[in-house]
């Protein structure tokens, strides 16, 4: 017989008669539910004009501003129209939380589509029975920050595949999400790729972008194994842009969903066009082999997203033949140029985060920068492995120096070869030269790429980008301006002081664009110490306009010749000496790929 020891017994004993005479404690409460901290944004189809936005908004929510706070962010919230009492949203904040007496923490919205330019990804774009959605434009900050997201439509692209009816998508890693939202009967396939191609593609070109999606990724996948590839789905559409030329265009982005624009796009496509949309399309596919979210906050992120995708693009370009050889050296060059002449005469150190990552300064310095360290230093790995090993460090959760990556490689000691491209790249990107200096010092020390006179095309190059400073100053800021074989047009715009009405240019101080004496002109004029030097715009009509000068350094630089063949060499070499070193951590690296994609 077991007997309890006497504490025990008594204990139980306590217990029992307890709960007999109904004098126990009562049973411990359930402890309380926190409130979800959580909004809510929903996202809805309605057809191919609008959607509906409902936002359920918790009780710590109390100033609901919108975290995007540009220009075209807010102009375009300003479009959306309440479907409840609670007013409008004047773009800046959601709105008030209360309105006559009835709490509005749940808003409801009908929301416009557009195809008006954005400041980063479009939040609501329309395409022929789908509208690409993205949550940026309707993201809010502070306390009311933190947003689950849920959209609905009868077929929706998310997250690399096609589902029905609703999906709460997980955000991307810059915390946003992307979708496509679809009618049922909206044609789409799930090979190669997940894609929904808008009927009104031009025929042969939807196959066309399937054929260069696929390409590109296959042959990405072969050559960056630690560059993981993040699945999307794909959606191609056209657009026609109000108020513009009819010259073909491309736009597109590269989120959870990728999207591709053919603007103002002819039926029967020409050689250029084709170009543009293999560029296009193979940009955008290199942006997924990328980890923007993880270089965001590198001060050279922008240029080492976008100049990457470009380097990408043109060795994936070239190696499938969609670009001749002829055509890969003049990207170069072009690129070099164009990011010499927009520095303005400063270091890229000395400017602002906004204008290192203005227009096409990014792309074609960035690629530059991706072209001349690479080739400039052989080492123990090509230029494909150290891009691969680059992102496989990020991915791993590690912070890689990007200038190191790429001129010495992040698993060799650095060669002497190495060492010198790093410190031309560090000079180019933290020095206190100009870029133009840092780049002719550069340029200069690397044997296939020659010095040359400016052609014909680059001297009205030039000119264009020279006038658009002058219409930077004199409007405040902004541009619009054509281009044209002798001639730039510049438009009249609003904030201008004297080019209010359009102004075709086709001779400064009275020498034609295409003169060839006009630089060196523009040079001396410009340069006068006395006085405040200005020059005369002049145009077929005889109208002719005085605007004060702007800087020509540039005006007369000279231009470069690439030795492709030298420069694709210098790519692919790995020194003799450094291939057993360089086979020898062959199986560590995969040892470490293995180990990130089991993660």
């Amino acid at each position: 017989m077991y007997l309890r020891p006497p504490l025990l017994q008594t204990s139980l004993l306590s217990i029992g008669l307890a709960v007999l005479t109904g004098t126990a404690d009562a049973a411990p409460r359930s402890t309380p539910v926190p409130p979800d901290p959580f909004v809510q944004l929903t996202l809805r189809r309605l057809d191919d004009a609008s959607l509906e936005l409902r936002y359920e908004l918790p009780a710590g929510c109390t100033r609901a501003a919108f975290a995007q706070q540009d220009p075209a962010s807010q102009a375009f919230r300003r479009t959306w129209v309440p479907l409840d009492d609670c007013g409008p949203t004047d773009g800046v904040h959601l709105g008030p939380l209360e309105a006559t007496g009835e709490t509005c923490r749940q808003r409801r919205f009908r929301v416009p589509t557009t195809t008006a330019r954005a400041a980063a990804f479009p939040p609501a774009f329309p395409m022929q029975g789908a509208t690409y959605v993205h949550t940026g434009d309707y993201a809010l900050t502070g306390h009311c920050s933190r947003m689950r997201h849920h959209v609905e439509a009868e077929r929706i692209g998310v997250s690399g595949r096609f589902v029905l009816g609703h999906a709460s998508p997980e955000p991307a890693g810059d915390g946003q999400v992307s979708a496509l939202l679809l009618d049922r009967a909206s044609p789409v396939r799930e090979q190669p790729l997940p894609a929904f191609l808008d009927p009104r593609l031009p025929p042969g070109e939807a196959a066309r972008i399937l054929q260069l999606a696929q390409a590109t990724r296959t042959a990405l996948t072969r050559a960056l194994p630690g560059a993981r590839y993040q699945p999307v789905v794909l959606a191609a559409t056209v657009a026609r842009r109000d108020g513009e030329a009819g010259e073909p265009g491309v736009n597109g982005d590269a989120h959870d969903v990728l999207r591709l624009t053919l603007v103002n796009w002819p039926a029967q496509p020409d050689r250029e066009s084709e170009r543009l949309l293999a560029r296009l399309v193979s940009h955008e596919i290199s942006h997924r082999f990328q980890r923007r979210d993880l270089t965001a906050a590198d001060p050279q992120g922008r240029l080492i997203h976008e100049g990457g995708a470009e380097f990408l693009r043109w060795r994936v370009s070239l190696a499938q033949g969609w670009i001749t050889a002829e055509e890969a050296a003049q990207e170069v060059t072009g690129a070099l140029q164009r990011c010499r002449a927009s520095s303005g005469g400063r270091p890229w150190a000395a400017l602002s985060l906004a204008e290192r990552d203005a227009r096409r300064r990014p792309y074609d310095c960035g690629f530059a920068v991706y072209a001349m360290a690479l080739a400039a230093a052989p080492g123990p790995q090509d230029a494909w492995a150290r891009i691969d090993d680059y992102y496989l460090e990020l991915g791993a959760g590690r912070a890689p120096d990007f200038a190191t990556a790429l001129s010495c490689g992040l698993r060799a000691t650095c060669t002497p070869a190495g060492a010198r491209a790093l410190q031309h790249l560090r000079a180019l990107l933290e020095g206190p030269q100009t870029m133009d200096e840092a780049w002719q010092q550069w340029l200069a020390a690397l044997p296939w790429i020659t010095p040359q006179p400016p052609s014909a095309a680059d001297r009205e190059e030039r000119l264009a980008l020279w006038l658009a400073t002058l219409m930077r100053k004199d409007c405040g800021g902004a541009v619009s301006l054509t281009p044209g074989p002798g001639r730039v047009t510049l438009d009249g715009l609003p904030g201008c002081q004297v080019l209010r009405e359009d102004l075709t240019v086709t001779t400064v101080d009275g020498l034609a664009l295409a003169d060839a004496r006009l630089p060196a002109h523009l040079d001396a004029r410009c340069r006068e110490a006395q006085g405040s030097p200005a020059v005369e715009l002049g145009s077929p009509q005889g109208r002719s306009v005085v605007l004060p000068c702007a800087d020509t350094e540039g005006l007369a630089r000279p231009t470069y010749r690439v030795d492709l063949p030298a420069l694709l060499r210098a790519l692919e070499r790995t020194p003799a000496a450094a291939r057993t070193a360089s086979s020898m951590k062959k199986a560590a690296r995969s040892s470490d790929r293995a180990a990130l994609h089991r993660d």
